[in-house]
């Protein structure tokens, strides 16, 4: 029994029906692939049945009959779906079997549009092997348990392989050369600055979920712009350590890396002479919430005090990551007086490391009682002008501390109006010391006057 047209003829929309065969040539059909840029694995294969009689006539689906149409681009309905062979293992011992690859030419060309081959592995689950073929270096390339493999073939006379497996590691193939395998890092050098292939390529594995985490990404302005930041962007939240060095960005682009980054980044480094300017610094110290540690490297700020002041916001709020910002030789070489009268004034736990010239600011939870102890012992040594700002950053600093807390308290347990009460004691007590100082600081100047 055979599909031909209903009465040898070929019409649009013309009906398909199952009968004995004739010997006609409208009883033949060809079959013909599509080439998918991007299919979505390699068990299937998406093609067109085309009538001998005339090719220009295809099968399609109209209305849940089967028929005969013209041959139409991007028409769904004349696209039929095979199920290929292959996928199924042979099992040779315990720990070793062998699976059949897709026929060569299914394997589409390019990096960029790897694609999954489902295979059943013997313990009776799926697993999933990424494929691809290198034009230029005439190989296949697979992705299996993150590790990659590059087999040699000659396209042109081999069609399909079949691979060994032993203890999960592809350990040889049955035609053409198995070449040394290596760790995805290795692979994309991914140990190294990274280049724009490398963002690209990380990009692709991302997206198909084979990356799912990243050790480093390290962007440098020897092989980067400022623009290839914003593409290395989505995979950044993946890495464990982010780099930048040498590349200066802009407000808005630092606020898409705040925006982005998650909890797997722990390490945010800065270098090579960069310069922050005074609107980006607030948003960087934002960026220092997010990761447990922040290294400031060989970094130029336009303004160092509004920063360090963000800064020691930042870092004591109760919802922050940051346990701690380390400033680099460079870095604390221009701003050391800065940041360490900075940090007597906040109360931060500051060290200055000469052996690595270094100051690092670790979190704990003794600020206040260290602000307290720089109010009582160093406070008769500030002019009037002095005592003001100091008491103005320690305000606001308790102040969006109160806010933070009566935030967190509102969302989770809707006591706003105990929680300010019993928080913004001390805030009043140093607002009143503050408006002393100014009005005592003002009669000073008239009678001086």
């Amino acid at each position: 029994m055979i599909f031909c047209p209903v009465g040898g003829i070929l019409n649009e929309n013309w009906s398909v029906e199952l009968k004995e065969t004739e010997g006609k040539l409208g009883e033949m059909w060809h079959m013909q692939k599509i080439i998918e840029k991007n299919p979505e694995e390699l068990n299937t294969v998406s093609v067109t049945v085309a009538c001998r009689a005339d090719l220009n006539f295809v099968l399609a689906e109209e209305k849940g009959m089967l028929v005969v149409q013209r041959e139409r681009e991007n028409a769904d309905e004349q696209v039929w779906q095979v199920v290929l062979e292959g996928g199924n293992t042979t099992i040779i011992d315990d720990t070793t079997f062998q699976i059949p690859l897709p026929d060569v030419d299914l394997i589409p060309e390019g990096f960029e549009n790897i694609t999954k081959y489902l295979v059943n592995v013997p313990d009776g689950t799926k697993e999933s092997f990424w494929l691809w073929v290198d034009a230029k270096e005439k190989t296949i390339g697979i992705i299996y348990k993150n590790v990659s493999y590059s087999l040699i073939m000659d396209r042109e006379k081999t069609k399909k392989s079949v691979v060994t497996l032993n203890e999960g590691k592809i350990v040889s193939i049955d035609s053409g050369e198995l070449m040394p395998s290596l760790t995805l890092e290795e692979l994309l050098k991914l140990n190294e600055s990274w280049t724009k292939e490398a963002i690209e390529q990380v990009a692709t594995l991302t997206a198909r979920g084979i990356i799912t985490k990243l050790e480093k990404m390290q962007l440098n302005a020897d092989l980067l712009s400022a623009e290839d930041v914003d593409a290395a962007l989505p995979t950044m939240p993946l890495a464990r350590v982010v780099a930048l060095e040498g590349i200066t960005l802009t407000s808005s682009q630092w606020e898409k890396v705040e925006e982005i980054l998650g909890c797997q980044t722990e390490h945010f480094g800065l270098g090579g002479g960069i310069t922050i300017d005074t609107k980006s610094a607030e948003v960087l110290a934002r960026v220092c919430k997010k990761t447990k540690e922040v290294l400031l490297l060989d970094v130029h700020f336009e303004d160092i005090c509004s920063f360090l002041t963000d800064v020691g916001e930042v870092l004591y709020e109760e919802e922050g990551r940051c346990e701690q910002i380390i400033f680099g030789k460079e870095t604390a070489g221009r701003y050391k007086q800065e940041v360490q009268e900075m940090g007597q004034k906040l109360g931060w736990n500051l060290l200055v490391d000469d052996e690595e010239e270094c100051i690092k600011i670790q979190k704990d939870d003794k600020m206040e009682e260290r602000q307290r102890e720089y109010r009582e012992n160093a406070w008769k040594n500030l002019n009037d002008k002095e005592q003001i700002d100091c008491l103005k950053m320690q305000v606001d600093f308790l102040e969006k501390k109160v806010d933070t807390l009566t935030k967190f308290v509102e969302k989770a347990l809707g006591m706003k109006e105990q929680v300010e009460g019993r928080n913004q004691t001390e805030f009043r007590q140093l607002q009143h010391q503050m408006n002393e100082m100014q009005h005592r600081a003002l009669r000073e100047r008239q009678r001086r006057h």
